[in-house]
């Protein structure tokens, strides 16, 4: 936009000194033999026309390769070449172009600001937690592993682990009711060979011995049984156990805390396209909120 209107000023002034306008500039190159560069003209006037022209739209090819933080520098060249014009370019400067370097520098400074009060946010955030991971995602997992071992961690995205916890947890826990199942057969067993050696020693030695001898070997697969129930159910717990407190350690480091900033940079786009800066610099529990409701 600036290089359109330091075009469209150049145009202007070269306006103002076509051929048409002669008799009203005092310091025309044509009315003058001997202009101040040093160059003689011919004395034909369509000739002095043509150098004239030739001559401008060389000035207009200088000025269209200056960069657009030349108008300092356009400007200085114009008030040389007319002095004339100098209060009518400076006033066309301070209307134009000042109120744009103008702008482009407030601009400038509000995006210094949002910088800086982006990483005074960050900096206030970095060890602050959306969510405490001893209430929310630790305790997501725990339950579930709780409730069945290795369903927290599959709950986690840990599949692998979790049917390792599962499977171990099933097969421990099957083993333990088998040897409960054991335990109470033999046991039962141990009672009935155990009174009836009791009866039997009133009226048979032979058979009070038989039934003593099943007793005592019920009694040894019973105790065999009660320490495989034992061993079994050792091993579930510890299993189980092991099982929760992997999901609640694993669970307590993916706390999500308020550190990315992705939400927060879509967020101030979204403000700067829709509303500007000012609405942006006015709004930041709207951003946070928002950026809140984005991310989570």
């Amino acid at each position: 936009m600036i290089r359109t209107r330091l075009l469209l000023l150049i145009g202007v002034l070269l306006i103002l000194n076509t051929p048409g306008n002669l008799s009203a500039q005092p310091n025309d190159p044509i009315a003058d033999p001997l202009p101040d560069d040093g160059i003689t003209l011919p004395d034909n006037r369509e000739e002095r026309e043509t150098a004239n022209t030739e001559k401008a739209g060389a000035d207009v090819e200088a000025d269209e390769s200056l960069s657009e933080g030349d108008a300092d520098t356009i400007e200085d060249l114009l008030i040389e070449s007319n002095p004339a014009q100098a209060d009518l370019c400076e006033a066309v400067c301070k209307r134009e172009i000042h109120p744009v370097k103008q702008e482009i520098d407030d601009h400038a400074q509000r995006i210094q600001k949002l910088e800086e009060r982006e990483k005074e946010r960050q900096a206030a955030l970095d060890n602050h937690s959306i969510w405490n991971g001893h209430e929310s995602l630790a305790w997501a997992p725990v339950w579930r592993s709780a409730l069945v071992p290795g369903w927290g961690q599959v709950y986690r995205g840990d599949a692998e682990r979790g049917y390792l916890y599962t499977g171990l947890a099933l097969f421990f826990l099957l083993r333990t009711n088998n040897a409960l199942n054991e335990y109470n057969q033999f046991r039962d067993n141990y009672n009935t060979y155990n009174t009836l050696s009791l009866l039997s020693t009133s009226f048979n030695t032979q058979a009070f011995l038989y039934f003593s001898f099943l007793r005592n070997d019920q009694n040894n697969s019973m105790i065999a049984s009660a320490s495989r129930y034992q061993e079994s159910l050792t091993l579930f717990a510890l299993v189980y156990f092991w099982n929760v407190a992997d999901a609640w350690f694993s669970g307590e480091r993916e706390t999500r805390n308020f550190t990315d900033d992705s939400a927060l940079r879509f967020q101030m786009q979204f403000y700067n396209e829709t509303h500007g800066f000012s609405d942006l610099e006015s709004k930041p529990n709207g951003v946070v909120q928002m950026a809140l409701t984005l991310r989570y």
